[in-house]
């Protein structure tokens, strides 16, 4: 939990999301850059897929803040913004930003799995068929490459 106070950018970008708030509208990137000018500019470099770095930073410096203006932010796929309106609404935004984490997740505990299979002799591979070499010797599972070492 975060208790950094709020810095007066964000304080100017919560109060323009409130004023221009309309139920169901995200309000879009460029539309903030213009009009709030002297907080944030328009990237339009097309190799930066960040569109304007300083508001995605105040967006989640606001979301983590629990002490000051206790406002949800949240955002759309192509990164527009807008206040959030309800705990449905916020829950349908939450388990869209955990899937792909969930999927990440999934992957690196199957690399943990096959680390800790390094080494063993499993009897049946998974085909079920005998695990062995043509001398009838069981197989080693390796995960690592061996290097020469120098």
């Amino acid at each position: 939990m975060r208790t950094k106070r709020l810095e007066t950018r964000c304080w100017r970008l919560k109060d323009y999301l409130e004023q221009h708030f309309e139920s169901g509208k995200y309000i879009t990137i460029e539309e903030i850059c213009e009009a709030l000018p002297e907080y944030y500019t328009l990237n339009t470099n097309p190799y930066n897929h960040d569109k304007c770095a300083v508001l995605s930073n105040d967006v989640r410096q606001i979301n983590w803040n629990v002490c000051e203006g206790q406002k949800i932010i949240v955002k759309d796929t192509k990164g527009n913004i807008k206040l959030c309106e309800s705990e449905e609404e916020f829950n349908a935004w939450r388990e869209h930003e955990l899937k792909p984490l969930e999927t990440k997740w999934k992957y690196l505990n199957n690399l943990k799995y096959k680390v800790g299979r390094d080494g063993e002799m499993p009897l049946l591979n998974q085909n079920l068929n005998e695990n062995t070499d043509k001398n009838g010797d069981l197989k080693e599972i390796k995960a690592f490459m061996e290097g020469e070492n120098e």
